[in-house]
């Protein structure tokens, strides 16, 4: 999951208590994780999960629905007294940008909150070995791709792109393309004034199969990307 520190933008001017504002913060963080992770959860069980009393958590979850990131989804069973209400995320309140960037071509989609496709998954006809400022051109067909699916930036929470070739995941500098000396997520970042975050390809392939594919609930897993090259 994209890091829910992009969801909650601290306003100093706001604080009381910087503490107990990072608090609050790091509270709501959780909740959405354990939603967007486990599915659809009672005040009860969320408590459970993030170790907080059910008053502390009742009020993050009403901050949360204010914020429209979480919203009432239905009637939970009854364990012997009134049945619980469910909450779940709000899917249309957040999306995010996958990019998969290969020599010859490149492939987008827009995705929301909870992984459902809200665009088709768009093929264009260029990539790192046909087009000479090849991040200037995703960052326009970005724009344009919110355009015409209607997205608000302000609800992006940031791009993700796979890139092949030998890429140092701790600087972000990709060694066999895009190597201008600095991070070509930064690069792209600055274009589109949105997060932006740079993976092997075949390590997004893994990851993406763990989380939501086939290899998912698996510790260890083989993932074999048999493309230009195999990784």
């Amino acid at each position: 999951m994209i890091s829910t520190n992009y969801l909650f933008k601290t306003k100093k001017s706001e604080e009381t208590s910087r503490n107990n504002y990072l608090r609050r913060i790091a509270l709501k963080q959780s909740i959405v994780k354990e939603l967007y992770q486990h599915g659809e959860l009672s005040i009860f069980k969320l408590s459970q999960s993030v170790k907080m009393s059910t008053p502390t958590v009742t009020r993050a979850v009403e901050e949360l629905i204010a914020e429209q990131l979480i919203r009432e989804v239905g009637i939970g069973e009854s364990t012997g007294g009134r049945r619980p209400s469910l909450f779940g995320i709000n899917p249309s309140s957040r999306y995010v940008l996958g990019v998969d960037l290969e020599r010859s071509f490149v492939r987008m989609g827009i995705f929301d909150f909870l992984n459902n496709p809200v665009s088709e998954i768009h093929e264009l006809n260029e990539g790192l070995d046909t087009h000479p400022d090849i991040l200037q051109f995703i960052a326009e067909k970005v724009g344009e791709l919110l355009l015409a699916y209607s997205i608000d930036e302000s609800k992006m929470l940031g791009i993700g792109i796979s890139l092949p070739g030998l890429i140092d995941i701790k600087t972000g500098l990709s060694y066999t393309y895009l190597n201008t000396g600095k991070p070509a997520a930064d690069i792209l970042s600055e274009k589109t004034r949105m997060p932006v975050f740079i993976e092997h390809d075949t390590r997004a392939m893994a990851w993406g199969e763990q989380a939501f594919g086939l290899a998912k609930g698996y510790q260890n897993v083989l993932c074999l990307n048999a493309g230009s090259g195999i990784g």
